[in-house]
C-alpha cells in the first residue's frame, strides 16, 4: 500500500469517527454563536466564511470516503478471485481424493479374490506354486484395473 492510499485511510479513520463529529459540531455551534453575539466577530452573520470551510470539507471528506470505497470493493474483488480460486482447487482436491479412495478400494476387492484364491488352493493342500500361480493370474489382471 502506497503513501497516497495510507493517508486516505488515516484521514478516513480519523475523521469519520464519532469524536470528529462531536469537535466540528462544538466548533460549529461556537462559530456561529458567536457571528449572532458579536457583530465585530471576524465572520459575522450570515457566516461565508464558515459556509465556504463547511462546503470545502463536505467535498473533500466524501472524495476521501469514495476513495476508500472504491479501494476496499476492488480488494473485496481481489478476495473473491483468490477464494473463487481456492474453492475450485478444493474440489480439484476432493475429486481426486475420491478417485483415489475409490481405486483404493477396488484394488481391495481385487486383493480379497486372490486372497480368497489363494486360501482355495492351500485348503485343497495343493502346494504346488505354478498351479497357485496360474490359479490368480485371471484375478491379478482385475486388480491392475
Amino acid at each position: 500500500m502506497n503513501i497516497i492510499n495510507r493517508a486516505v485511510d488515516w484521514l478516513v479513520d480519523s475523521f469519520g469517527g464519532f469524536l470528529f463529529l462531536v469537535l466540528f459540531n462544538s466548533i460549529s455551534v461556537l462559530w456561529v454563536t458567536l457571528g449572532l453575539v458579536d457583530p465585530h466577530f471576524f465572520d459575522p452573520f450570515p457566516g461565508n466564511f464558515y459556509t465556504l470551510t463547511v462546503s470545502w470539507l463536505a467535498i473533500n471528506m466524501s472524495i476521501l470516503i469514495l476513495w476508500a470505497e472504491r479501494r476496499n470493493k476492488a480488494r473485496e474483488e481481489r478476495q473473491k478471485q483468490i477464494d473463487l480460486q481456492r474453492a475450485i482447487k478444493d474440489r480439484e482436491q476432493a475429486e481426486q481424493v475420491h478417485r483415489m479412495t475409490e481405486a483404493i478400494l477396488n484394488l481391495s476387492e481385487g486383493t480379497q479374490q486372490i486372497i480368497s484364491v489363494l486360501m482355495e488352493h492351500v485348503e485343497e493342500d495343493s502346494h504346488d506354486i505354478n498351479e497357485i500361480l496360474e490359479a490368480v493370474k485371471p484375478h491379478d489382471s482385475e486388480v491392475v484395473k
